[in-house]
């Protein structure tokens, strides 16, 4: 399935045919198929994943009496991979029966394309996209050698409301998405619980990971690079050894990275990455909009490029990240100074610029649409 997923996403030829094809038998649906004011359809990642911002307001209409007999539906790549989500309530994201849901669905919450790269006019729906992430690599039409189908997509995608954390990617959002709603500032609902206490959570996963509460815990999650399927890591295995010799060592690699070589602990599956982040006291990352989300702690960030120049010419970038305020550096060494050091002043600036609402107006904005 993912081999002809992968055909029809990077070939101009399949993908303006699999447009026509669906899009006809969206046309006939739309005449047989009626919407349910009151079923909700939520997917994360384009169905690989249960978590993010869709998730946080999913979580937010469970706890919430007034949504108590709505139907709330997630669509996965593989269903079977997410026990959490009883089968009621779960269905496939592959194949022309999908298509049938996400028109009975009158709520569509999604943090990236959730009508499967085919964008059409929805009158009886209603769609929502959280987005995932503040961005500060290009995205879209932005891209270099962006695929026929994606480009399509954010060309043509129509959103009824569209979720921004500032006026920075407000403003992105209005141009890689010119046929949708004027974004709306809310911060990312996914940062919701970033400030609760979960101090209970926490411990349980320090003693699944057999963490030594002695040490102080460093979370590494670099992103993925485009152009470099064999990217993995830009720390040496020395300095991974280094850093887990005096840091419990957290890695997180982007789920499309594969391989990858880890001397700390993996983390890449884990589901909660809010939980991970409340965890560590500090993350090394590159170019990867966790650090917006993890700006929200107050606490050090480190930024490991040693490949800024080639990144920045490759994949392209919205901001020079000098201009962030982050510490950045370029050798492992310097990474290693760096990290005990922070400016808090600097941080608390950071995290303002790019984040300009506490993230729980994301989520109440999200359900006072769905009451309407």
């Amino acid at each position: 399935m993912q081999k002809i997923k992968d055909i029809i996403k990077h070939s101009a030829f399949f993908g303006r045919f699999y447009l026509l094809l669906v899009g006809m038998i969206i046309a006939i649906l739309k005449i047989f198929v009626q919407t349910d004011d009151k079923t909700v359809l939520f997917i994360s990642f384009s169905g690989r994943k249960f978590n993010d911002s869709p998730k946080a307001i999913y979580d937010a209409m469970r706890a919430d009496a007034a949504f108590a007999d709505y139907n709330l539906v997630w669509a996965f790549n593989d269903p079977d991979q997410f026990p959490d989500v009883d089968a009621a309530h779960k269905i496939s994201a592959n194949g022309l029966g999908y298509f049938k849901q996400l028109l009975h669905a009158k709520y569509w919450v999604a943090n990236s394309s959730i009508e499967r790269l085919v964008p059409f006019k929805h009158p009886h729906n209603i769609y929502i996209q959280t987005w995932h992430g503040v961005p500060l690599k290009k995205l879209g039409p932005d891209e270099a050698n962006l695929e026929f189908l994606v480009k399509h997509w954010f060309a043509k995608a129509q959103f009824d409301v569209l979720l921004a954390s500032s006026e920075y990617d407000a403003d992105i959002f209005s141009r890689i998405f010119p046929s949708s709603a004027k974004p709306t500032i809310t911060g990312l609902p996914r940062s919701a619980n970033l400030l609760r206490d979960r101090s209970a959570e926490i411990a349980n996963l320090q003693d699944k990971l057999q963490l030594d509460i002695q040490k102080k815990t460093v979370l590494y999650a670099p992103t993925f690079r485009e152009y470099d399927s064999e990217f993995a890591s830009a720390l040496s295995q020395a300095a991974q050894e280094g850093l887990a010799s005096e840091y419990n060592l957290l890695v997180r690699g982007h789920y499309f990275m594969n391989d990858n070589v880890v001397i700390g602990i993996d983390v890449t599956e884990f589901a909660d990455l809010n939980l991970l982040m409340q965890a560590s006291d500090i993350l090394i990352t590159d170019y990867s909009s966790i650090m917006f989300d993890y700006a929200v702690l107050n606490r050090p960030i480190v930024l490991l490029q040693p490949d800024a120049e080639e990144y920045a010419a490759k994949r392209g970038m919205y901001l020079d990240p000098a201009e962030l305020g982050l510490p950045i550096v370029t050798d492992e060494m310097s990474l290693f100074e760096a990290l005990g050091k922070v400016n808090h002043q600097e941080l608390a600036a950071f995290a303002h610029r790019f984040e300009q609402h506490d993230a729980t107006y994301g989520i109440s904005t999200v359900l006072n649409e769905i009451r309407k």
